[in-house]
């Protein structure tokens, strides 16, 4: 045992005893660590660095900054090495510090080969194993430990990670922009005189099942069960899944639309006589107006759709970046009894990016896949980091309707958490 794990493990298992133990149990020599030298030293692992070699201090006081005036009370998402918990407790008004381990053998590994002391000895931290779902305010996180996190520690991981992008995504749809105000522009005559989804929504409602349906590849294994379904199933549909659903002669209640990329070639609206459509601001001004169906409106409940919003009051969806989301949401207001998701897959199932589309056709191909998710059958599945987020943000929404059943329906899909894989049994 080394000289450093002696003390730190002396600490820790005084005031974390549970946590000694399970730190004794970890076999380090699994994890790929080496030294970097710089103006200081710093771990590297798995090709990883964990902390600054430069300036690992100002690397730190720099994130302090980030933190609302005169927090007390401040959660930190992994440990890097260590700098971060002791530039805390610098703060003279601190009271408490809960340090979250992300990957309990990364962090066998960091009181193995360095001094943690400072900041362990202090009555003020509080050292955690036992993950939360969702980061607790206000809090800070240390980049490495969240690329290295623990399997079960993913979703928290995910979570933070679309935080720490959120503001890089809004700039692309800001307000400013001149696309955006163009497209809003064309489309004001449209969102005056189109009917609000909530008309649809209430002469729809109450229904028993509601079939939310996406473009994801497994779609073109379920068209069998979605005709099956169809007589008693209420279907909503999104627009890039229209491709797959046509060709199998399969006409959805109604069609969901948000993107200002989605063009007439995408829905083939001439197919579509007497099919309603909902749209958001920045559809497409010529789908809109060729649009032979029904024509209802809403917006997203970002801070994008505000001053529209004061303009032409309409109903506001829940959408975090996919279309799934507002379609999922007006499955909710039509009150049923439980929802099946349908080509919701969120990762490259199949080995395809979409059903019925070319790779690449709607967004990043197949080889852009850098990120991994566990599908039904517990195997691993590639993916990309929107897919991700977008999937995390429906969970969230998912767990705040518990009077609703929701199911996937295809096991090649991501495991999305609360959402069973459906059954035969689980009909009604």
């Amino acid at each position: 045992m080394s000289h450093f794990l002696n003390i730190n493990l002396a600490i820790i298992n005084q005031r974390w005893p549970h946590l000694a133990e399970l730190i004794c149990q970890q076999d380090i020599s699994q994890l790929e660590a080496c030294l970097v030298e710089g103006n200081t030293q710093a771990i590297q692992v798995n090709g990883i660095q964990l902390a600054s070699c430069y300036d690992p201090i100002a690397e730190a006081q720099l994130q302090i900054k980030q933190l609302p005036a005169n927090c007390d009370n401040i959660h930190v998402y992994g440990i890097g090495m260590g700098d971060l918990a002791k530039q805390l407790l610098l703060q003279t008004q601190l009271q408490q510090l809960h340090i979250h381990i992300l990957n309990i053998q990364l962090f066998a590994l960091l009181i193995c080969y360095s001094d943690q002391i400072t900041w362990l000895d202090d009555n003020r931290i509080n050292l955690h194993y036992c993950h939360h779902e969702y980061p607790q305010q206000p809090y800070l996180s240390c980049i490495a430990d969240l690329q290295l996190a623990d399997p079960n520690n993913y979703k928290l991981t995910d979570l933070i990670n679309m935080e720490l992008n959120l503001e890089a995504i809004n700039s692309q749809h800001q307000l400013t922009n001149k696309s955006h105000q163009q497209r809003l522009q064309q489309n004001s005559e449209h969102l005056k005189n189109d009917p609000d989804i909530k008309i649809f929504i209430e002469q729809s409602k109450p229904i028993k099942q509601a079939i939310v349906i996406a473009a994801g590849p497994s779609l073109e294994q379920q068209l069998d069960f979605i005709k099956q379904q169809r007589a008693s199933s209420f279907i909503i549909a999104v627009d890039t899944a229209m491709k797959t659903l046509t060709a199998a002669n399969i006409k959805p209640d109604i069609i969901v639309s948000i993107d200002d990329k989605i063009s007439n070639q995408h829905l083939a609206t001439e197919l579509l006589n007497n099919t309603p459509l909902l749209y958001f601001p920045r559809v497409d001004s010529e789908l809109i107006s060729q649009w032979q169906g029904p024509k209802f409106n809403a917006y997203g409940n970002s801070q994008f759709f505000d001053h529209i919003h004061q303009q032409y009051p309409k109903t506001r969806l829940f959408c975090n970046g996919s279309v799934i989301h507002p379609a999922v949401d007006i499955a909710t207001r039509l009150s049923p009894k439980q929802i099946i998701l349908i080509g919701t897959d969120f990762c490259y199932a199949h080995n395809k990016t979409h059903a019925s589309w070319q790779d690449g056709a709607l967004g990043p191909k197949r080889q852009h896949a850098d990120k991994s998710l566990v599908n039904y059958l517990g195997q691993t599945t590639p993916t990309i980091q929107s897919f991700i987020i977008y999937m995390r943000s429906l969970e969230h929404f998912i767990s705040q309707h518990p009077d609703i059943r929701f199911y996937q329906k295809d096991p090649h899909s991501a495991y999305i958490e609360n959402c069973p894989l459906w059954s035969q049994t689980d009909a009604n």
